[in-house]
């Protein structure tokens, strides 16, 4: 099998594109002799003459030119595999991103096109589940940094402000309720869908009919705003949803607010993360974060 590398390759390459084996050398940040040598080499290895040395300049033998056609081919290949190597050598960041699934509906595209946008280096790992157990995973350390409602402080956590989620009774428009506003006797015996506990919207349901001294009993559960949505919409339920999605659903014809006597306490949304955590790189991506959210 014949022999040769790419540092023969490279050294006839550069020859014949600045036309100086002294050239070549200082291109290669080698000894002219070296340069030399390397083709040398190389015929010898192929038992074929590349270079005409015969004139003031090395030119390509006939031979030579199909060789250097054959040489770029396999320097630009080496190229590919190096630039393979440097990509996959140093594993990619993880960043352990939670968020609430308010937020996952309607600010995910928004926050991941910028993490792609200006941290191309880090795999985002996204968590998306109630507020009170994205808390407990950032108490854990197994989350980096979480957007989510009423936080829970534990040591160490910092939570940063960013936006205000109004809440309101909603209903399908095929459901039939009392005119005017209601109040809590109204709603109670209405079945009632919502996130299971200990989730905030659950919290904030039983809270809202406790301060009626009542407390609901046809409550069902589900894990998803969306699938709550859905439900409302269907008419299996009332519920209470963010504002803004329950906006689009009256916008759509599909689902209407229920006006009640007292509103829904509105939840505060926070970039939670763990203030001991000084790597450089999380503390950017918060930034980041927390503007493009008070941006919305």
């Amino acid at each position: 099998m014949i022999r040769f590398s790419l540092s023969q390759l490279e050294a006839l390459f550069w020859v014949a594109r600045l036309g100086s084996f002294r050239a070549a050398a200082d291109h290669l940040g080698i000894s002219q002799p070296s340069v030399t040598l390397r083709i040398h080499k190389l015929e010898e290895a192929i038992n074929i003459k590349l270079l005409d040395r015969s004139g003031y300049r090395p030119t390509l033998t006939e031979a030579g030119s199909e060789i250097m056609r054959y040489t770029r081919q396999t320097l630009t290949l080496a190229g590919k595999i190096q630039t393979f190597h440097e990509n996959n050598s140093t594993p990619m960041r993880v960043l352990r991103f939670g968020m609430v699934d308010y937020t996952a509906m309607t600010e995910m595209p928004k926050l991941l096109r910028m993490f792609e946008e200006h941290y191309p280096e880090l795999h985002i790992d996204v968590t998306v589940d109630y507020g009170t157990r994205l808390n407990a995973l950032l108490a854990e350390r197994k989350l980096d940094l979480a957007v989510l409602t009423e936080p829970k402080h534990h040591p160490g956590m910092e939570a940063l402000p960013v936006r205000k989620i109004d809440l309101a009774w909603a209903g399908s428009t095929h459901l039939e309720l009392p005119k005017g506003k209601l109040r809590a006797k109204d709603l109670v015996d209405q079945r009632i869908v919502t996130n299971p506990p200990p989730s905030n919207l659950y919290n904030s349901i039983f809270d809202w009919f406790g301060a009626a001294g009542l407390s609901p009993e046809r409550i069902s559960t589900c894990n998803t705003l969306s699938g709550m949505m859905q439900l409302v919409v269907e008419g299996f339920a009332i519920s209470v949803l963010p504002t803004s999605l329950l906006d689009e659903l009256h916008a759509s014809g599909t689902a209407f607010p229920i006006h009640v006597s007292r509103p829904v306490k509105a939840h505060s949304a926070y970039v939670a993360f763990n203030n001991d955590n000084s790597d450089a790189t999380i503390q950017s991506v918060l930034r980041k974060v927390v503007d493009a959210l008070l941006d919305s």
